[in-house]
């Protein structure tokens, strides 16, 4: 949501966190992540070389792009990469942060989310809808388990001699729908 600020860089402010929260920096957190969509290793680096600024130690371990999502850890780790394309809120929020849903990987869950998300899903009103939607992803910003360090750009291209890709918002190729699709 655009009500919603950017949150800035405040080292500071995390080691008082940190501090307040009781966190051991002596303590070291793996990082799994993998090259499984692009940028996922990247940012996980990114992440920790920004967190040993602060005195967390976070390493890396870097999981095979083919096991990354169906390995024996996935979803038990202390932390993860993810990649979630450009998904719909609606389908975010029910796929990703719902309390009970597969793709939860941080297992989060929140009444006052819940509540929001529910109230959105429930009215066909849209200014209502957005309105409850803003209050659900403030909800997130305060709360949340998932650190995001961006979103990146969709960039979708095919040869002039395929017929039929139907664009779409949230991933490649017509979202991998070939149905229709054929070599002229």
């Amino acid at each position: 949501a655009a009500e919603l600020p950017q949150r800035a860089y405040d080292p500071d402010q995390a080691k008082s966190l940190l501090k307040q929260a009781g966190y051991d920096n002596s303590q070291a957190i793996t990082l799994y992540t993998s090259d499984a969509a692009p940028g996922m290793q990247a940012s996980a680096t990114l992440i920790a070389n920004q967190a040993k600024k602060i005195g967390v130690n976070i390493e890396l371990m870097v999981v095979p792009p083919d096991s990354y999502y169906s390995g024996p850890n996935f979803k038990k780790t202390q932390m993860g990469s993810s990649d979630w394309g450009q998904h719909t809120l609606e389908s975010q929020f029910g796929q990703g942060y719902a309390r009970g849903a597969y793709w939860n990987e941080p297992d989060w869950t929140s009444d006052a989310f819940d509540k929001w998300v529910n109230k959105a899903r429930a009215t066909f009103d849209a200014p209502k809808r957005r309105e409850y939607y803003v209050e659900a992803q403030k909800v997130l910003w305060n709360e949340g388990a998932y650190i995001i360090w961006g979103f990146r750009d969709l960039l979708d291209a095919s040869s002039a001699k395929v017929k039929n890709i139907v664009p779409s918002t949230q991933r490649n190729l017509g979202y991998y729908q070939f149905e229709g699709v054929y070599l002229a």
